[in-house]
């Protein structure tokens, strides 16, 4: 069965990206999906975490050496007090990480329920789509 989703009122085939959980593809485009907002916000904080527990020089490189200063002698910058508040801004704005192509949410896409199953999701009601390039 065909794995369908509606993107700017047309209806389009989707195939699901093997090398990522929840990517699907539509011709030459990329989307990531997530079950919530939430779970969007979760998975991007989550990047940041491990990344600045597994790869320090590239965390750095992002944040900031700056940054990273003003936390440690209890100065805001970035907006946070620290990297926990920073991580709370992150999950917030999932949009800024997951959308690399333009930065918006794509709320509730219409989605037929092969393509909801083959992705895990319980509900669609609350899905949210990012595109990715």
């Amino acid at each position: 069965m065909t794995n369908l989703i509606v993107i700017d009122n047309k209806i389009e085939e989707v195939e699901i990206s093997s090398y990522q959980e929840n990517v699907i593809e539509v011709g030459t485009r990329e989307y990531i999906l997530f079950e919530s907002f939430e779970d969007a916000g979760e998975a991007a904080a989550k990047h940041y975490r491990d990344m600045a527990e597994n790869d320090k020089e590239e965390f750095i490189c992002i944040i900031g050496k700056e940054t990273l200063i003003d936390w440690a002698i209890g100065h805001n910058a970035n907006n946070a007090n620290n990297f926990e508040e920073w991580l709370e801004i992150v999950a917030d704005h999932p949009e800024e990480y997951h959308a690399s192509y333009d930065g918006d949410t794509i709320e509730s896409p219409e989605m037929n329920n092969n393509l909801m199953n083959a992705l895990g999701f319980d509900s669609k009601i609350d899905v949210v789509m990012f595109r990715r390039n």
